[in-house]
């Protein structure tokens, strides 16, 4: 295991990476697939920043431990706290949407 996982947590945490080959779902189920994922306990790849904030609601709602996920983007693993703030937001990490708001002004 990763030592900044270990550092960060000594439990099984699972990680989701944000990649643009990952899971993609509808909108309308975003809330539904977060769910299951935090219910799988299980590493998996995403592809939408919505699922990814989904999941922050689950830490920050108390549904997810901050101690049982963590998010890597591009090799950097990236801790939640029990808000759902993340300890650090790499560049390119889910900005997609800031990045096409900008454009339109």
């Amino acid at each position: 295991m990763d030592d900044k996982i270990l550092e960060i947590c000594p439990c099984t945490a699972f990680i989701v990476k944000y990649a643009s080959d990952g899971l993609c779902v509808p909108d309308l189920q975003v809330k539904k697939e977060a769910l299951n994922i935090a219910n799988k306990k299980h590493s998996v790849t995403v592809s939408q920043e919505v699922l990814i904030d989904a999941l922050r609601i689950l830490v920050k709602t108390g549904v997810l431990s901050s101690n049982e996920i963590l998010f890597e983007y591009n090799g950097t693993l990236i801790s939640v706290d029990r808000y759902g703030k993340l300890d650090e937001w790499p560049a390119g990490f889910c900005d997609l949407k800031e990045k096409l708001l900008a454009e339109l002004l």
